[in-house]
Protein backbone atom coordinates (compact mmCIF):
# COMPACT_ATOMS: atom_id res chain seq x y z
CA UNK A 1 0.00 0.00 0.00
CA UNK A 2 1.26 3.48 -0.84
CA UNK A 3 1.13 5.72 2.18
CA UNK A 4 2.86 8.99 3.19
CA UNK A 5 5.06 8.61 6.28
CA UNK A 6 6.86 11.11 8.49
CA UNK A 7 10.68 11.08 8.18
CA UNK A 8 12.48 8.90 10.73
CA UNK A 9 14.63 11.76 11.94
CA UNK A 10 14.12 15.50 11.98
CA UNK A 11 16.76 17.80 10.44
CA UNK A 12 18.80 19.82 12.87
CA UNK A 13 17.51 23.35 13.37
CA UNK A 14 19.41 26.51 14.19
CA UNK A 15 16.29 28.07 15.68
CA UNK A 16 15.64 28.60 19.37
CA UNK A 17 15.60 25.21 21.25
CA UNK A 18 12.12 25.87 22.60
CA UNK A 19 10.82 26.59 19.11
CA UNK A 20 12.48 23.45 17.73
CA UNK A 21 10.89 21.39 20.51
CA UNK A 22 7.49 22.89 19.77
CA UNK A 23 7.88 22.13 16.06
CA UNK A 24 8.95 18.58 16.83
CA UNK A 25 5.95 18.06 19.11
CA UNK A 26 3.60 19.45 16.46
CA UNK A 27 5.19 17.20 13.83
CA UNK A 28 4.66 14.19 16.07
CA UNK A 29 1.07 15.21 16.73
CA UNK A 30 0.38 15.61 13.02
CA UNK A 31 2.04 12.27 12.29
CA UNK A 32 -0.02 10.58 15.01
CA UNK A 33 -3.25 12.11 13.70
CA UNK A 34 -2.42 11.07 10.15
CA UNK A 35 -1.60 7.52 11.23
CA UNK A 36 -4.82 7.36 13.25
CA UNK A 37 -6.82 8.47 10.21
CA UNK A 38 -5.06 5.95 8.00
CA UNK A 39 -5.57 3.22 10.54
CA UNK A 40 -9.25 4.07 10.79
CA UNK A 41 -9.66 4.00 7.01
CA UNK A 42 -7.78 0.72 6.77
CA UNK A 43 -10.15 -0.87 9.28
CA UNK A 44 -13.15 -0.24 7.01
CA UNK A 45 -14.37 -2.76 4.45
CA UNK A 46 -15.54 -0.02 2.06
CA UNK A 47 -13.06 0.99 -0.64
CA UNK A 48 -12.04 4.54 0.34
CA UNK A 49 -10.07 7.18 -1.57
CA UNK A 50 -9.62 10.91 -1.10
CA UNK A 51 -9.19 13.11 -4.20
CA UNK A 52 -7.74 16.58 -4.64
CA UNK A 53 -9.21 19.32 -6.86
CA UNK A 54 -7.61 17.79 -9.97
CA UNK A 55 -9.09 14.38 -9.26
CA UNK A 56 -5.77 12.89 -8.19
CA UNK A 57 -5.83 10.28 -5.43
CA UNK A 58 -4.01 11.44 -2.27
CA UNK A 59 -5.20 8.83 0.27
CA UNK A 60 -6.49 5.25 -0.08
CA UNK A 61 -7.28 2.51 2.38
CA UNK A 62 -6.33 -1.17 2.32
CA UNK A 63 -9.68 -2.25 0.89
CA UNK A 64 -9.27 0.14 -2.07
CA UNK A 65 -5.73 -1.06 -2.80
CA UNK A 66 -6.63 -4.72 -2.49
CA UNK A 67 -9.58 -4.36 -4.85
CA UNK A 68 -7.48 -2.43 -7.40
CA UNK A 69 -4.72 -5.03 -7.38
CA UNK A 70 -7.17 -7.92 -7.67
CA UNK A 71 -9.11 -6.44 -10.58
CA UNK A 72 -6.82 -4.14 -12.58
CA UNK A 73 -3.35 -4.58 -11.22
CA UNK A 74 -3.51 -1.18 -9.52
CA UNK A 75 -2.99 0.72 -12.79
CA UNK A 76 -4.50 4.22 -12.73
CA UNK A 77 -6.28 3.91 -9.40
CA UNK A 78 -3.52 4.21 -6.75
CA UNK A 79 -2.13 7.17 -4.79
CA UNK A 80 -0.74 9.78 -7.17
CA UNK A 81 -2.93 8.66 -10.07
CA UNK A 82 -5.85 10.61 -11.49
CA UNK A 83 -9.13 8.86 -10.72
CA UNK A 84 -11.12 11.13 -13.03
CA UNK A 85 -8.84 10.26 -15.91
CA UNK A 86 -9.20 6.57 -15.07
CA UNK A 87 -12.99 6.91 -15.31
CA UNK A 88 -12.74 8.81 -18.59
CA UNK A 89 -10.60 6.18 -20.30
CA UNK A 90 -12.18 3.11 -18.71
CA UNK A 91 -11.72 0.15 -21.10
CA UNK A 92 -15.38 -0.83 -21.06
CA UNK A 93 -18.35 -0.50 -23.30
CA UNK A 94 -22.10 -0.29 -23.22
CA UNK A 95 -23.66 0.19 -19.77
CA UNK A 96 -20.30 0.05 -17.96
CA UNK A 97 -18.93 2.83 -20.16
CA UNK A 98 -21.97 4.99 -19.44
CA UNK A 99 -21.62 4.38 -15.68
CA UNK A 100 -17.92 5.35 -15.72
CA UNK A 101 -18.77 8.56 -17.57
CA UNK A 102 -21.59 9.29 -15.11
CA UNK A 103 -19.20 8.79 -12.19
CA UNK A 104 -16.68 11.20 -13.71
CA UNK A 105 -19.36 13.84 -14.26
CA UNK A 106 -20.63 13.48 -10.70
CA UNK A 107 -17.14 13.89 -9.25
CA UNK A 108 -16.46 16.99 -11.36
CA UNK A 109 -19.64 18.61 -10.08
CA UNK A 110 -18.47 18.07 -6.50
CA UNK A 111 -14.96 19.39 -7.22
CA UNK A 112 -16.33 22.55 -8.87
CA UNK A 113 -18.83 23.10 -6.06
CA UNK A 114 -21.89 22.50 -8.24
CA UNK A 115 -23.04 19.79 -5.85
CA UNK A 116 -22.09 18.52 -2.42
CA UNK A 117 -22.71 14.78 -2.83
CA UNK A 118 -23.03 12.14 -5.53
CA UNK A 119 -24.24 8.54 -5.24
CA UNK A 120 -24.54 5.79 -7.82
CA UNK A 121 -25.16 2.07 -7.71
CA UNK A 122 -23.42 -0.04 -10.35
CA UNK A 123 -22.66 -3.69 -11.16
CA UNK A 124 -19.09 -4.98 -11.08
CA UNK A 125 -19.40 -8.72 -11.58
CA UNK A 126 -16.41 -10.91 -10.94
CA UNK A 127 -15.56 -14.32 -12.39
CA UNK A 128 -18.40 -16.67 -11.52
CA UNK A 129 -20.06 -14.30 -8.99
CA UNK A 130 -22.33 -11.27 -9.43
CA UNK A 131 -21.45 -8.13 -7.44
CA UNK A 132 -22.98 -4.70 -7.01
CA UNK A 133 -21.45 -1.57 -5.45
CA UNK A 134 -22.66 1.77 -4.16
CA UNK A 135 -20.39 4.67 -5.01
CA UNK A 136 -20.79 7.62 -2.61
CA UNK A 137 -18.76 10.82 -3.06
CA UNK A 138 -18.96 13.80 -0.69
CA UNK A 139 -17.32 17.23 -0.86
CA UNK A 140 -14.76 18.21 1.79
CA UNK A 141 -14.76 21.99 2.51
CA UNK A 142 -11.78 22.16 4.86
CA UNK A 143 -8.23 23.36 4.31
CA UNK A 144 -5.53 21.32 2.60
CA UNK A 145 -5.53 19.47 -0.71
CA UNK A 146 -8.46 17.12 0.00
CA UNK A 147 -11.68 17.99 -1.84
CA UNK A 148 -13.68 14.76 -2.35
CA UNK A 149 -14.05 11.58 -0.29
CA UNK A 150 -15.03 8.60 -2.45
CA UNK A 151 -16.37 5.36 -0.95
CA UNK A 152 -17.33 2.20 -2.84
CA UNK A 153 -19.46 -0.13 -0.72
CA UNK A 154 -20.26 -3.69 -1.64
CA UNK A 155 -24.08 -3.88 -1.69
CA UNK A 156 -24.27 -7.35 -3.22
CA UNK A 157 -26.03 -8.66 -0.14
CA UNK A 158 -28.76 -6.08 -0.48
CA UNK A 159 -29.21 -6.88 -4.14
CA UNK A 160 -29.38 -10.56 -3.32
CA UNK A 161 -31.85 -9.94 -0.48
CA UNK A 162 -29.49 -10.93 2.35
CA UNK A 163 -29.26 -9.24 5.74
CA UNK A 164 -25.70 -7.99 5.26
CA UNK A 165 -26.99 -4.64 3.91
CA UNK A 166 -27.52 -3.17 7.37
CA UNK A 167 -23.96 -3.88 8.35
CA UNK A 168 -22.64 -2.19 5.19
CA UNK A 169 -24.59 0.96 5.93
CA UNK A 170 -23.37 0.99 9.53
CA UNK A 171 -19.78 0.64 8.30
CA UNK A 172 -20.23 3.60 5.95
CA UNK A 173 -21.66 5.73 8.76
CA UNK A 174 -18.82 4.80 11.07
CA UNK A 175 -16.33 5.65 8.35
CA UNK A 176 -17.77 9.10 7.76
CA UNK A 177 -17.73 9.84 11.47
CA UNK A 178 -14.12 8.67 11.74
CA UNK A 179 -13.16 11.03 8.92
CA UNK A 180 -15.14 13.93 10.44
CA UNK A 181 -13.53 13.49 13.85
CA UNK A 182 -10.08 13.88 12.29
CA UNK A 183 -10.97 17.13 10.52
CA UNK A 184 -9.42 20.39 11.68
CA UNK A 185 -12.66 22.26 10.94
CA UNK A 186 -15.78 22.03 13.03
CA UNK A 187 -18.63 19.99 11.54
CA UNK A 188 -22.35 19.82 12.41
CA UNK A 189 -25.05 17.74 10.84
CA UNK A 190 -28.57 19.09 11.27
CA UNK A 191 -31.97 17.55 10.63
CA UNK A 192 -34.66 19.32 8.53
CA UNK A 193 -35.74 21.32 11.62
CA UNK A 194 -32.20 22.60 12.21
CA UNK A 195 -31.69 20.36 15.24
CA UNK A 196 -28.20 19.02 15.94
CA UNK A 197 -27.70 15.37 15.04
CA UNK A 198 -23.92 15.22 15.29
CA UNK A 199 -20.86 17.40 16.09
CA UNK A 200 -17.29 16.39 15.42
CA UNK A 201 -14.44 16.83 17.90
CA UNK A 202 -13.27 20.13 16.38
CA UNK A 203 -16.76 21.66 16.71
CA UNK A 204 -16.94 20.55 20.34
CA UNK A 205 -13.57 22.18 21.05
CA UNK A 206 -14.45 25.42 19.28
CA UNK A 207 -17.81 25.97 20.98
CA UNK A 208 -17.36 24.12 24.26
CA UNK A 209 -20.44 21.85 24.02
CA UNK A 210 -20.52 18.11 23.42
CA UNK A 211 -22.73 16.34 20.92
CA UNK A 212 -24.75 14.87 23.78
CA UNK A 213 -25.44 18.34 25.20
CA UNK A 214 -26.63 19.86 21.89
CA UNK A 215 -28.24 16.80 20.33
CA UNK A 216 -31.86 17.60 19.49
CA UNK A 217 -31.41 21.37 20.07
CA UNK A 218 -31.81 23.94 17.28
CA UNK A 219 -28.31 25.14 16.41
CA UNK A 220 -29.47 28.65 15.51
CA UNK A 221 -31.15 29.20 18.86
CA UNK A 222 -28.10 28.02 20.82
CA UNK A 223 -25.19 29.61 18.97
CA UNK A 224 -26.49 32.00 16.32
CA UNK A 225 -29.56 33.81 17.61
CA UNK A 226 -27.87 37.19 18.27
CA UNK A 227 -25.44 39.42 16.45
CA UNK A 228 -22.22 40.54 18.20
CA UNK A 229 -23.83 43.90 19.04
CA UNK A 230 -26.52 42.05 21.03
CA UNK A 231 -29.35 42.60 18.56
CA UNK A 232 -31.43 39.51 17.70
CA UNK A 233 -30.84 37.59 14.49
CA UNK A 234 -34.20 36.19 13.32
CA UNK A 235 -34.15 32.60 12.16
CA UNK A 236 -35.45 33.63 8.74
CA UNK A 237 -32.28 35.71 8.24
CA UNK A 238 -29.97 32.85 9.19
CA UNK A 239 -27.86 31.63 6.21
CA UNK A 240 -27.96 28.07 7.57
CA UNK A 241 -31.75 28.10 7.36
CA UNK A 242 -31.49 29.37 3.79
CA UNK A 243 -29.36 26.36 2.86
CA UNK A 244 -32.00 24.00 4.28
CA UNK A 245 -34.93 25.94 2.91
CA UNK A 246 -33.69 26.64 -0.62
CA UNK A 247 -31.49 23.59 -1.13
CA UNK A 248 -28.40 25.67 -2.00
CA UNK A 249 -24.89 25.66 -0.60
CA UNK A 250 -24.21 28.84 1.38
CA UNK A 251 -20.68 30.07 2.04
CA UNK A 252 -20.18 32.81 4.65
CA UNK A 253 -16.71 34.34 4.92
CA UNK A 254 -17.27 36.15 8.22
CA UNK A 255 -19.87 35.64 10.94
CA UNK A 256 -19.99 34.91 14.66
CA UNK A 257 -21.12 31.91 16.70
CA UNK A 258 -21.60 32.13 20.46
CA UNK A 259 -19.68 29.58 22.49
CA UNK A 260 -20.73 27.93 25.73
CA UNK A 261 -19.24 30.77 27.81
CA UNK A 262 -21.25 33.42 25.97
CA UNK A 263 -18.31 34.73 23.96
CA UNK A 264 -18.63 35.48 20.26
CA UNK A 265 -16.29 33.41 18.11
CA UNK A 266 -15.53 34.82 14.64
CA UNK A 267 -16.06 32.05 12.10
CA UNK A 268 -16.35 31.32 8.40
CA UNK A 269 -18.64 28.45 7.45
CA UNK A 270 -20.31 26.51 4.68
CA UNK A 271 -23.85 25.16 4.99
CA UNK A 272 -24.67 22.42 2.47
CA UNK A 273 -28.12 20.83 2.18
CA UNK A 274 -28.38 17.05 2.32
CA UNK A 275 -30.61 16.14 -0.63
CA UNK A 276 -32.11 12.66 -1.08
CA UNK A 277 -34.79 11.21 -3.32
CA UNK A 278 -37.30 12.22 -0.66
CA UNK A 279 -36.11 15.87 -0.64
CA UNK A 280 -33.94 17.96 1.68
CA UNK A 281 -33.16 15.93 4.79
CA UNK A 282 -31.14 18.56 6.65
CA UNK A 283 -27.72 20.10 6.12
CA UNK A 284 -24.05 19.84 6.97
CA UNK A 285 -22.29 22.89 8.47
CA UNK A 286 -18.50 23.12 8.35
CA UNK A 287 -16.96 26.07 10.23
CA UNK A 288 -13.50 27.54 10.77
CA UNK A 289 -12.21 29.77 13.55
CA UNK A 290 -11.06 32.97 11.79
CA UNK A 291 -9.84 34.81 14.90
CA UNK A 292 -6.24 34.83 13.68
CA UNK A 293 -7.20 35.66 10.12
CA UNK A 294 -9.36 38.54 11.30
CA UNK A 295 -6.57 39.89 13.52
CA UNK A 296 -4.13 39.75 10.61
CA UNK A 297 -6.59 41.59 8.39
CA UNK A 298 -7.14 44.29 11.02
CA UNK A 299 -3.37 44.66 11.42
CA UNK A 300 -3.05 45.07 7.67
CA UNK A 301 -5.86 47.63 7.62
CA UNK A 302 -4.14 49.62 10.38
CA UNK A 303 -0.89 49.45 8.46
CA UNK A 304 -2.58 50.71 5.29
CA UNK A 305 -4.23 53.51 7.29
CA UNK A 306 -0.84 54.44 8.77
CA UNK A 307 0.73 54.61 5.34
CA UNK A 308 -2.12 56.85 4.25
CA UNK A 309 -1.47 59.25 7.14
CA UNK A 310 2.23 59.38 6.28
CA UNK A 311 1.36 60.56 2.79
CA UNK A 312 -1.16 63.09 4.07
CA UNK A 313 1.34 64.59 6.54
CA UNK A 314 4.05 64.80 3.88
CA UNK A 315 1.64 66.54 1.49
CA UNK A 316 0.50 68.96 4.21
CA UNK A 317 4.14 69.91 4.86
CA UNK A 318 4.89 70.31 1.17
CA UNK A 319 1.73 72.37 0.55
CA UNK A 320 1.95 74.40 3.79
CA UNK A 321 -1.43 73.16 5.01
CA UNK A 322 -0.70 73.12 8.72
CA UNK A 323 -2.44 75.83 10.73
CA UNK A 324 -2.24 77.13 14.28
CA UNK A 325 -5.06 77.88 16.68
CA UNK A 326 -4.54 80.06 19.75
CA UNK A 327 -6.18 79.66 23.17
CA UNK A 328 -5.85 82.56 25.65
CA UNK A 329 -4.14 82.03 29.00
CA UNK A 330 -5.45 84.66 31.40
CA UNK A 331 -4.42 86.11 34.72
CA UNK A 332 -7.09 84.82 37.10
CA UNK A 333 -6.81 87.96 39.26
CA UNK A 334 -7.29 90.57 36.54
CA UNK A 335 -8.74 88.59 33.62
CA UNK A 336 -6.14 89.99 31.24
CA UNK A 337 -4.65 87.78 28.53
CA UNK A 338 -1.09 87.00 29.62
CA UNK A 339 -0.15 84.76 26.68
CA UNK A 340 -1.69 82.28 24.28
CA UNK A 341 -1.05 78.58 23.72
CA UNK A 342 -0.58 77.66 20.07
CA UNK A 343 -2.34 74.46 19.04
CA UNK A 344 -1.46 72.63 15.84
CA UNK A 345 -4.05 71.46 13.30
CA UNK A 346 -3.88 70.12 9.75
CA UNK A 347 -6.12 71.45 6.98
CA UNK A 348 -7.19 68.96 4.33
CA UNK A 349 -7.52 70.05 0.65
CA UNK A 350 -11.29 69.95 1.22
CA UNK A 351 -10.93 72.49 4.02
CA UNK A 352 -11.59 70.00 6.80
CA UNK A 353 -9.55 70.67 9.96
CA UNK A 354 -7.86 67.55 11.39
CA UNK A 355 -7.03 67.15 15.09
CA UNK A 356 -3.37 66.42 15.98
CA UNK A 357 -4.44 63.19 17.70
CA UNK A 358 -5.05 61.78 14.21
CA UNK A 359 -1.64 62.49 12.69
CA UNK A 360 0.96 63.29 15.39
CA UNK A 361 1.43 59.65 16.58
CA UNK A 362 2.20 58.61 12.99
CA UNK A 363 4.48 61.62 12.51
CA UNK A 364 6.41 60.73 15.66
CA UNK A 365 6.69 57.05 14.75
CA UNK A 366 7.90 57.64 11.18
CA UNK A 367 10.27 60.56 11.72
CA UNK A 368 8.12 63.41 10.42
CA UNK A 369 7.69 65.15 13.77
CA UNK A 370 10.98 67.05 13.43
CA UNK A 371 9.79 68.83 10.28
CA UNK A 372 6.47 69.63 11.95
CA UNK A 373 8.22 71.05 15.04
CA UNK A 374 10.38 73.31 12.86
CA UNK A 375 7.27 74.55 11.07
CA UNK A 376 5.66 75.39 14.42
CA UNK A 377 8.80 77.14 15.72
CA UNK A 378 9.01 79.32 12.62
CA UNK A 379 5.33 80.33 12.78
CA UNK A 380 5.42 80.85 16.55
CA UNK A 381 8.40 83.21 16.18
CA UNK A 382 6.53 85.24 13.56
CA UNK A 383 3.44 85.44 15.79
CA UNK A 384 5.45 86.37 18.89
CA UNK A 385 7.13 89.20 16.96
CA UNK A 386 3.72 90.71 16.18
CA UNK A 387 1.26 89.64 18.86
CA UNK A 388 3.15 88.98 22.10
CA UNK A 389 3.81 85.94 24.28
CA UNK A 390 2.92 82.47 23.02
CA UNK A 391 3.35 78.91 24.26
CA UNK A 392 4.24 76.10 21.87
CA UNK A 393 4.65 72.36 22.29
CA UNK A 394 7.84 70.57 21.31
CA UNK A 395 8.30 66.82 20.88
CA UNK A 396 10.78 64.69 22.79
CA UNK A 397 12.50 63.80 19.49
CA UNK A 398 13.21 67.46 18.73
CA UNK A 399 14.59 68.07 22.21
CA UNK A 400 17.23 65.48 21.39
CA UNK A 401 18.05 67.16 18.06
CA UNK A 402 21.24 69.16 18.55
CA UNK A 403 20.43 71.45 15.63
CA UNK A 404 16.98 72.49 16.86
CA UNK A 405 18.33 75.20 19.22
CA UNK A 406 20.33 76.77 16.41
CA UNK A 407 17.13 76.80 14.39
CA UNK A 408 15.23 78.48 17.25
CA UNK A 409 17.92 81.15 17.47
CA UNK A 410 17.81 81.72 13.70
CA UNK A 411 14.00 82.14 13.80
CA UNK A 412 14.28 84.66 16.64
CA UNK A 413 16.89 86.66 14.73
CA UNK A 414 14.93 86.48 11.46
CA UNK A 415 11.63 87.67 12.95
CA UNK A 416 12.97 90.00 15.61
CA UNK A 417 10.79 88.31 18.23
CA UNK A 418 11.53 88.92 21.90
CA UNK A 419 12.76 85.50 23.11
CA UNK A 420 10.95 86.11 26.42
CA UNK A 421 7.70 85.84 24.45
CA UNK A 422 8.46 82.24 23.43
CA UNK A 423 7.44 79.67 26.06
CA UNK A 424 8.30 76.07 25.17
CA UNK A 425 6.13 73.37 26.75
CA UNK A 426 7.72 70.00 27.51
CA UNK A 427 6.19 67.01 29.25
CA UNK A 428 7.62 64.75 31.92
CA UNK A 429 7.49 61.93 29.36
CA UNK A 430 9.94 63.86 27.20
CA UNK A 431 12.24 64.39 30.18
CA UNK A 432 12.23 60.70 31.05
CA UNK A 433 13.02 59.72 27.45
CA UNK A 434 16.43 61.42 27.56
CA UNK A 435 17.07 63.47 30.69
CA UNK A 436 20.57 64.54 29.66
CA UNK A 437 19.42 65.85 26.28
CA UNK A 438 16.43 67.57 27.90
CA UNK A 439 18.66 69.31 30.47
CA UNK A 440 21.04 70.53 27.75
CA UNK A 441 18.05 71.79 25.76
CA UNK A 442 16.59 73.63 28.77
CA UNK A 443 19.89 75.29 29.70
CA UNK A 444 20.54 76.49 26.14
CA UNK A 445 16.93 77.67 25.81
CA UNK A 446 17.31 79.72 28.96
CA UNK A 447 20.55 81.23 27.64
CA UNK A 448 18.63 82.40 24.56
CA UNK A 449 16.16 84.18 26.84
CA UNK A 450 13.21 81.86 26.14
CA UNK A 451 11.01 80.38 28.86
CA UNK A 452 10.10 76.81 29.74
CA UNK A 453 6.80 75.33 30.95
CA UNK A 454 6.49 71.85 32.45
CA UNK A 455 3.23 70.50 31.01
CA UNK A 456 0.81 67.98 32.60
CA UNK A 457 2.41 68.53 35.99
CA UNK A 458 1.13 66.22 38.72
CA UNK A 459 0.64 63.11 36.60
CA UNK A 460 4.18 61.69 36.88
CA UNK A 461 6.41 60.52 39.68
CA UNK A 462 9.54 62.54 38.97
CA UNK A 463 8.08 66.04 38.86
CA UNK A 464 9.66 67.23 42.11
CA UNK A 465 13.09 66.01 41.01
CA UNK A 466 12.85 67.88 37.73
CA UNK A 467 12.02 71.13 39.52
CA UNK A 468 15.44 70.97 41.22
CA UNK A 469 17.37 70.31 38.00
CA UNK A 470 15.55 72.14 35.22
CA UNK A 471 15.21 75.93 34.76
CA UNK A 472 11.41 75.84 34.62
CA UNK A 473 9.31 79.05 34.60
CA UNK A 474 5.74 77.67 34.59
CA UNK A 475 4.01 74.60 35.99
CA UNK A 476 0.94 73.63 33.95
CA UNK A 477 -1.44 71.66 36.18
CA UNK A 478 -2.87 68.67 34.36
CA UNK A 479 -6.51 68.94 33.30
CA UNK A 480 -7.27 65.72 35.19
CA UNK A 481 -7.01 67.63 38.50
CA UNK A 482 -8.72 70.79 37.24
CA UNK A 483 -11.79 69.23 35.65
CA UNK A 484 -13.29 68.01 38.95
CA UNK A 485 -11.58 70.46 41.27
CA UNK A 486 -14.86 71.79 42.66
CA UNK A 487 -16.25 68.33 43.48
CA UNK A 488 -13.29 66.05 44.21
CA UNK A 489 -11.37 66.64 47.49
CA UNK A 490 -8.38 64.66 46.18
CA UNK A 491 -8.00 66.99 43.18
CA UNK A 492 -8.36 69.98 45.51
CA UNK A 493 -5.47 68.71 47.65
CA UNK A 494 -3.24 68.12 44.60
CA UNK A 495 -3.82 71.61 43.17
CA UNK A 496 -3.26 73.22 46.58
CA UNK A 497 0.00 71.29 46.95
CA UNK A 498 1.19 72.32 43.48
CA UNK A 499 0.41 75.97 44.23
CA UNK A 500 2.41 75.83 47.45
CA UNK A 501 5.29 74.01 45.75
CA UNK A 502 5.41 76.54 42.92
CA UNK A 503 5.61 79.44 45.38
CA UNK A 504 8.50 77.72 47.14
CA UNK A 505 10.40 77.45 43.84
CA UNK A 506 9.32 80.94 42.69
CA UNK A 507 7.41 79.51 39.72
CA UNK A 508 4.14 80.52 38.08
CA UNK A 509 1.21 78.10 37.78
CA UNK A 510 -1.22 77.58 34.92
CA UNK A 511 -4.43 75.52 35.28
CA UNK A 512 -5.61 73.83 32.08
CA UNK A 513 -9.16 72.74 31.29
CA UNK A 514 -11.21 75.32 33.21
CA UNK A 515 -14.81 74.71 32.21
CA UNK A 516 -16.97 76.48 34.82
CA UNK A 517 -17.04 79.55 37.07
CA UNK A 518 -16.82 77.60 40.34
CA UNK A 519 -13.52 76.04 39.26
CA UNK A 520 -12.15 79.42 38.24
CA UNK A 521 -13.01 81.01 41.57
CA UNK A 522 -11.51 78.08 43.47
CA UNK A 523 -8.27 78.37 41.50
CA UNK A 524 -8.08 82.04 42.44
CA UNK A 525 -8.62 81.17 46.10
CA UNK A 526 -5.80 78.58 45.96
CA UNK A 527 -3.36 81.11 44.54
CA UNK A 528 -3.11 79.80 40.98
CA UNK A 529 -1.91 82.67 38.75
CA UNK A 530 -3.09 81.71 35.25
CA UNK A 531 -5.85 79.64 33.68
CA UNK A 532 -7.11 78.47 30.30
CA UNK A 533 -10.10 76.44 29.15
CA UNK A 534 -13.41 76.53 27.33
CA UNK A 535 -15.02 78.55 30.13
CA UNK A 536 -12.57 81.32 29.32
CA UNK A 537 -12.25 80.97 25.54
CA UNK A 538 -12.08 78.27 22.89
CA UNK A 539 -9.08 78.08 20.54
CA UNK A 540 -9.36 80.37 17.49
CA UNK A 541 -7.57 80.28 14.15
CA UNK A 542 -4.43 82.39 13.83
CA UNK A 543 -4.63 84.08 10.43
CA UNK A 544 -1.57 85.63 8.70
CA UNK A 545 0.40 85.59 11.91
CA UNK A 546 -2.11 87.79 13.70
CA UNK A 547 -3.85 86.72 16.87
CA UNK A 548 -7.67 86.69 17.00
CA UNK A 549 -9.28 89.53 18.92
CA UNK A 550 -9.25 89.06 22.70
CA UNK A 551 -12.39 87.32 23.98
CA UNK A 552 -15.01 89.14 26.02
CA UNK A 553 -13.73 88.00 29.40
CA UNK A 554 -16.61 89.31 31.46
CA UNK A 555 -16.65 86.12 33.51
CA UNK A 556 -12.96 86.28 34.46
CA UNK A 557 -11.43 88.25 37.32
CA UNK A 558 -12.61 88.88 40.88
CA UNK A 559 -16.34 88.57 41.43
CA UNK A 560 -18.05 91.91 40.95
CA UNK A 561 -15.12 93.44 39.03
CA UNK A 562 -15.00 93.62 35.24
CA UNK A 563 -11.47 93.02 33.91
CA UNK A 564 -9.79 95.53 31.67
Amino acid sequence: MTRARAPATMPKSTAHPGLATSQLQRTRQLTAARDLLQGTLDSLTAHIAVLDRRGEIIITNLAWNAFALANRGGAGVGVGRNYLAACDVADVDGLADALASRAADGLREIITGASAEFTMEYPCHGPGAPRWFLMRAARYEGSGAARVVVAHEDITARWLGASEAGRALLAARNYMRAVADNMGEGLFTLDPAGQVIYMNAAAEELLGWTTQELEGMVLHEVTHSHRPDGSPLPAEDCPILRARRDGVTVRIEEDHFMDRDGRYLPVAYTATPVVTDEGIEGCVVILQDITERKAQRQHLERHVETLGWIGRVQEALAQDRFVLYAQPIVDVRTGEVAQRELLLRMREPSGEIISPASFLPVAEQYGLIGDIDRWVIARASEIAAVSGAVELNLSARSMGDRTILDYIEQCIQRTGADPRNLVFEITETALVADEAAALAFADRLQSLGCKLALDDFGTGYGGFTYLKRFPVDFLKIDVEFVRDLATNPASHHVVAAVAMLARAFDLKTVAEGVEDEDTLQMLRALGIEFAQGYHIARPSLVADGLMPAPPALTNVGPKGKRPR
